[in-house]
């Protein structure tokens, strides 16, 4: 889709990128869709996986922002199934959870081929 670094620069300079927000909880989803705007990024905002997936925006969404904590598909799973069917978004994983277990529980299973590293 994009050719690197270079790829994404020329273009976002004919027409704004792509930024998809899958949040399930409705204020982060709508601020951090706020936040994307005001760096002159387009936004298409999801309340679930299920929906960013069944959407006509998935083939050009040059960047993804999800929860790791969601109901249904969580945002590692999401990520995990986008690899497998070929799409190779980059994707920033976003969470409330304070807790470190968690936290390091999740990204375990998210890159299983790293944990022996």
């Amino acid at each position: 889709m994009y050719g690197g670094f270079d790829g994404i620069v020329e273009e976002r300079m004919s027409k704004p990128i792509l930024v998809a927000v899958v949040e399930d909880d409705r204020f982060f989803r709508d601020s951090m869709g706020r936040l994307m705007r005001s760096r002159s990024y387009r936004v298409e905002a999801f309340p679930s996986a299920a929906d960013f997936l069944a959407s006509p925006h998935l083939s050009e969404t040059a960047c993804l922002i999800a929860d790791v904590q969601m109901s249904a598909m969580t945002g590692p799973e999401l990520y995990r199934h986008l690899i497998a069917s070929g799409h190779q978004i980059p994707t920033i994983l976003v969470t409330a959870n304070a807790e470190d277990q968690v936290r390091f529980e999740r990204w375990g299973r998210l890159l299983p081929s790293e944990a022996g590293r």
